[in-house]
């Protein structure tokens, strides 16, 4: 949260209106290829080691070696993408985001994830926090002494991550609890990244790809105060994110004592709309407010803010269906239904937003919301139905523990990609 208010009060008005649409989009992009070497990796290293038991040296050095060959390898790959649909942004930024992001920051994910499956929970946090901070504090220094600017950002973050890496590599190394040698790459932990990044990366697509899609066909004018306006409606969010994943254990519990997932669905929607609805409705009353704190440059924001805000409801409260299903053991139609939402999502943004400009990256985000919200609940209504009609068992506990993963690490993704 305090990351999130940090990036709309200080990186929004210094980078100004086109150069945050650069940033925005380039991160959606990035973001998408990321959740291969990162999230999938990671996801893979907690399933590995905490519900395998395997031996966490093995995982690591197999998964370290996973991390940076799959970022090695989709690294000219993004770049190529990011040359061809947007040549307006500069090589020299794309490198230096994709570089960081894709084998950099995926690297010190996994020896996170490895504290964390290792050493304890609380490891992973700390060290999760401190990499915020210190994020946090090269983004102060940068602006106290006017130096920030996209390529400034992208190598301080670069620099520091991977002295991050060399020291906790190294306390890590002499402990004893991880290997930062890579290792021969096992197949079975290939095929857990993928699975994991599929669905990790549709939501990716689904929420962000309209930033890219902007920066692609409209890279100057009055399209930056679309990214700009999305980020201050996804603070309102926060809270809706942080009681989705407070009622992880719950849904997975109700899972493995049968519980009716989707009276338990209801039960969460309604708790959260009493906040979401007015949450919404605030947020449309206040929004001139936003660009007197931006700045003139970012008038805009305030047509934008009110045409999203519905997603605050939209969006917040259609990940508890998506939960039900995982409560009724069912991940890989939840992950088809979020491939889904993704194709949905990449095809309007594709036809209005070229006509459009930011005007249609607001319907297409507005649409797509709206029918991935109807089909959540459409698909747990129907899978709970059949799930009574069978009386048979929701959810066994391999398979609650591995939900349980996906529904963490997901949000987790998600919050640092927007």
């Amino acid at each position: 949260m305090v990351s999130a208010v940090v990036g709309v009060l200080v990186l929004i008005p210094h980078l100004g209106r086109e150069l945050y649409l650069v940033y925005a989009g380039l991160y959606a992009l990035v973001g998408f290829f990321s959740v291969f070497p990162q999230s999938g990796v990671t996801l893979t290293v907690l399933e590995h080691t905490v519900r395998n038991d395997e031996s966490p040296r093995m995982v690591a050095r197999s998964c370290m070696s996973l991390a940076v060959l799959t970022g090695l390898a989709l690294t000219p790959l993004c770049i190529g993408v990011a040359a061809i649909f947007s040549p307006t942004v500069p090589l020299v930024t794309v490198v230096l985001f994709t570089v960081s992001e894709l084998i950099v920051q995926s690297v010190w994910s996994v020896l996170v994830a490895l504290a964390q499956s290792t050493r304890s929970y609380q490891t992973g946090i700390v060290l999760r926090v401190i990499s915020i901070a210190m994020r946090l504090a090269v983004m102060f220094v940068l602006v106290a002494f006017d130096v920030l600017t996209l390529n400034s950002l992208a190598i301080t973050n670069l620099v520091l991550v991977a002295g991050s890496i060399v020291v906790v590599g190294a306390i890590a190394t002499r402990g004893g609890w991880v290997s930062m040698r890579p290792g021969r790459i096992s197949r079975t932990h290939a095929r857990s990244m993928i699975t994991y990044a599929l669905g990790i990366g549709a939501s990716t697509v689904h929420n962000t790809g309209d930033n890219y899609v902007l920066l692609a066909t409209h890279p100057k004018g009055d399209a930056g105060v679309y990214p700009a306006g999305q980020r201050a409606v996804s603070l309102a969010m926060v809270p809706l994110s942080a009681l989705a994943a407070s009622t992880h254990f719950a849904v997975l519990r109700a899972g493995r004592e049968m519980t009716n997932q989707l009276h338990k669905a209801w039960r969460f929607t309604l708790v959260g709309a009493c906040y979401a609805v007015p949450a919404a409705i605030v947020l449309a009353i206040a929004a001139p407010v936003v660009p007197l704190v931006l700045g003139h440059e970012f008038d805009g924001t305030t047509n934008v803010i009110r045409l999203l805000a519905p997603v605050v409801v939209l969006r917040g409260l259609s990940v508890f269906p998506m939960n039900g299903l995982l409560g009724l053991g069912l991940s890989s139609l939840r992950t088809k239904l979020l491939l889904f939402n993704a194709f949905f999502s990449v095809s309007l943004y594709l036809a209005l937003i070229p006509k459009y400009s930011w005007h249609g990256a607001a319907a297409a985000t507005l649409i797509s919301e709206v029918v991935s919200f109807i089909i959540a609940w459409v698909a747990l209504s129907i899978t709970q139905r059949r799930v009574d009609r069978l009386d048979s068992p929701a959810l066994t506990d391999d398979d609650a523990e591995i939900a349980e993963l996906v529904s963490v690490v997901s949000e987790l993704s998600q919050e640092h990609i927007a």
